[in-house]
């Protein structure tokens, strides 16, 4: 936490890992819709193919770890799994998309942000705050959009790398193709390797009067799974298999977009034990999902209004095996029709939506959403929304033998958030307040042998995000978030567990305005987050990384990079510590 705040004070303010609306200038996820980002009223950061290069993230996680309101816990280094928290809701409350449609794994547990590449994407968008209106069930608690269409022009980058954890990494990037190669031995723990490969390829193209967009991708992953600390397994293996297509028709006027989307998607995990191990589970267990979706949207646009309507439709199945023999494969599907307006009234934009939708079997929905972004004086703008959520239970929740609960009710929420926004102060000043509150909410027991519905859960909290202008080619940032209510209200009042209280993300970096300047980049991050266990198993703890970008050639770029310079070996995850002090070096052309 000092750490934190002393980087604050020595520059008075802090901004968002996002650069300043006119860097970023059009989002897509918010409203579903492309839009300016200041017209945007739910709470949308972006993390740029520029700060996932600068900063050296290799995952998703490591490229999302410092927007404000995102909470990551890690069972370990890299290949680990890394669960997602967004202002509080967990991580099966969070929707996952590439290029904006469903990510695999969802139905079957599998989604694991930490192992998932950064090569490849050109942007994220996360959403903070309940996106059900538009997205359905799992967006109660917000959207992460991973967008993979190359940007114009965009020259090919190669990076070679590796680092004190035994890592060593190959990625390539073109304008169609991108390719990754990740192996870690972190030998700091017994069976905790990992080797991983993804490749996507994304071609745009025209197809007479219309524009579209198809991408492909496959990942593998194996790692080794060692367990918590008291109870290590030697032999516990753990493989991933995970395959995606996108495709997108599109058609395009000055007052109206007419898209058609469709998709598919594929994961396998494997997990196998040697009977001989005694802290193994003795057991071979595949999970194996697959997804078809297709939608279609209409947005129209004039001075004053922007309309978007669409209908999503998709079936799939998902085999869910504990080892016994006898897995069952269950199938699920989604039927949802949406709409949603926005009228400019003088200085205020309002808008109002709807969303229709029944999951198969396991329950339906309406879900209104509503909200504003009003200008109030100068450059003071306020945003505000409410909306209701709602989640189906998967197939993981109902089926897994001896965990699952077939007798679980939908999750319903009700949630909003109001914000004080101004680009004058500072370089970029934001103050909000947010709540959730959830009935039936699904979580395992305190012993982990089952799920159930919480009654009623509430959530609550306090956002201060800032940034100062660049000078000279620095800039800092601050994101704090005071999560002040994490509460399951079922019997007694308790804490919610991996939700800390309070965290801090600050950084001051600086980016080299000329080309042809040896030092490129340099950058110190930092965070402080609070205890996020109720049992004090996960104590709070400050880390703080650094790196440097440094010309060497014409097109060579050596980047050096620390990591918990500290070298403090905090456990986000009671009974799974990380490591401690960490360094990397990489070569890139760009």
């Amino acid at each position: 936490m000092l750490a934190t705040l002393v980087l604050a004070a020595a520059v008075a303010a802090t901004p968002t890992p996002s650069p300043t609306p006119s860097e970023i200038g059009r989002v897509t996820t918010s409203d579903r819709q492309e839009e300016p980002l200041r017209a945007a009223a739910r709470t949308t950061f972006v993390v740029t193919k520029d700060e996932m290069v600068r900063r050296g993230s290799l995952s998703v996680a490591d490229a999302i770890a410092q927007v404000p309101g995102v909470s990551l816990s890690r069972y370990g280094p890299s290949g680990a799994l890394v669960d997602v928290y967004l202002r509080g809701a967990g991580p099966s409350q969070v929707l996952v998309l590439l290029d904006g449609r469903p990510i695999g794994g969802a139905q079957t547990g599998t989604i694991d942000l930490g192992i998932m590449p950064t090569a490849g994407l050109e942007r994220i968008e996360i959403v903070e705050g309940s996106g059900a209106t538009l997205y359905g069930t799992g967006a109660i608690g917000g959207v992460i959009n991973l967008l993979t269409a190359p940007q114009p022009g965009e020259s090919p980058r190669l990076m070679l790398g590796g680092g004190s954890l035994g890592e060593r990494d190959v990625a390539f990037e073109g304008r169609n193709l991108s390719f990754e190669r990740h192996l870690a031995t972190n030998a700091y723990r017994p069976n905790s390797d990992m080797q991983a490969t993804s490749g996507t390829l994304r071609v745009p193209f025209r197809l007479g009067v219309f524009d579209a967009y198809a991408n492909a991708g496959l990942r593998t992953q194996a790692v080794g799974v060692p367990g918590p600390v008291d109870f290590e397994s030697l032999t516990s293996r753990q493989n991933t298999l995970d395959a995606q297509a996108f495709f997108r028709l599109q058609r395009a006027s000055a007052h109206a977009t007419t898209s058609l989307e469709l998709s598919g998607t594929r994961s396998q995990l494997l997990f196998s034990s040697n009977p001989d191990d005694p802290n193994g589970c003795s057991c071979y267990v595949v999970n194996v999902e697959g997804r078809l979706q297709a939608s279609m949207r209409q947005e129209l646009r004039s001075e004053r209004n922007r309309f978007v309507a669409g209908i999503d439709a998709a079936r799939g199945s998902a085999r869910i095996d504990a080892g016994d023999g006898n897995p069952p494969t269950k199938g699920f599907a989604q039927t949802a029709i949406y709409a949603q307006d926005s009228y400019l009234a003088g200085n205020a934009r309002f808008y109002a939506g709807v969303r229709a939708e029944r999951d198969g079997g396991y329950g339906g929905s309406l879900a209104p959403s509503l909200g504003t972004v009003a200008r109030l004086t100068g450059d003071l703008t306020l945003r505000a929304n409410y909306a209701t959520g709602f989640r189906a239970p998967t197939i993981l929740d109902l089926y897994y033998p001896g965990f699952s609960n077939p007798n679980l009710r939908p999750e319903r929420t009700n949630g909003g958030d109001v914000r004080l926004t101004s680009d004058a102060i500072l370089g970029g000043l934001s103050l909000g307040w947010f709540f959730m509150n959830g009935v039936d909410l699904i979580a395992p027991t305190a012993d982990f042998t089952t799920v159930v519905n919480i009654q009623k859960a509430s959530l609550a909290g306090l956002t201060l995000d800032a940034r100062t202008p660049p000078v000279h080619g620095i800039s800092a940032t601050l994101g704090i978030v005071d999560l002040y209510r994490a509460l399951d209200l079922t019997t007694t009042a308790t804490r919610l567990p991996r939700r800390p209280v309070f965290t801090v993300n600050g950084g001051i970096e600086y980016q080299a305005v000329s080309r042809a300047a040896r030092l490129v980049a340099l950058g110190i991050l930092s965070a402080s987050v609070g205890e996020r266990d109720p049992g004090g198993g996960a104590p709070a703890y400050s880390r703080i990384d650094a790196y440097a970008r440094i010309r060497v050639a014409r097109d060579a770029i050596v980047s050096l990079r620390g990591y918990n310079l500290g070298g403090e070996r905090y456990a986000e995850v009671p009974g799974y510590p990380l490591p401690g002090r960490a360094l990397r070096i990489d070569l890139s052309n760009r």
